[in-house]
């Protein structure tokens, strides 16, 4: 037995209103006597979060990119938020003030 569920989304021209788009879910169920096939590798969505990560190691240009990080309990609009960071025995600290 084999499930299967996912989302999909689309972005599309529409003439009359410009642009539309569509989003859906899935879902499935099957029963086989034939051993399952190997899942795919879901690294696209891996490899575009990748591609556009900040690059590491050190530069000496300017450069861009996102930074992620985690986060680990919920926060108020109104709290102040700080981002700490630390390697090799060096810290920074980003503190983000409240709005």
């Amino acid at each position: 037995m084999t499930t299967e569920a996912g989302l999909t989304y689309k972005r599309s021209a529409d003439p009359a209103s410009g642009t539309r788009q569509t989003v859906g879910a899935y879902s499935g169920v099957a029963v086989t006597d034939r051993p399952a096939a190997p899942s795919p590798p879901s690294a696209p969505v891996t490899d575009k979060i990748q591609d556009r990560a900040l690059p590491e190691g050190q530069t000496r240009t300017p450069v861009a990119g996102y930074l992620y990080f985690a986060k680990y309990s919920k926060v108020s609009k109104t709290d102040q938020v700080e981002l700490r960071y630390s390697k090799d025995g060096v810290s920074v600290s980003l503190p983000f003030p409240k709005p």
